[in-house]
């Protein structure tokens, strides 16, 4: 079974490099999920990295978001 993976700040600096090594990285696939506070510039970058990505737009202070 695939794992499925929650990212959180996928768009920044550290874990943006983090999201693309783990998407580049032919052992590890599966269905990633990302928390993004800007979702119009950054929802179309996301998926052309690869289609396994999955945006959610939010914060961490949204609670029903991160239910969801």
């Amino acid at each position: 079974m695939a794992p499925k993976v929650f990212i959180t700040g996928a768009t920044g600096y550290i874990a943006g490099d983090a999201t693309h090594r783990s998407i580049t990285t032919p052992i590890l696939t599966g269905e990633y999920s990302l928390l993004v506070r800007n979702f119009k510039t950054r929802r179309i970058s996301l998926r052309r990295l690869s289609p396994m990505l999955v945006p959610y737009l939010g914060s961490l202070e949204e609670s029903e978001t991160l239910k969801d």
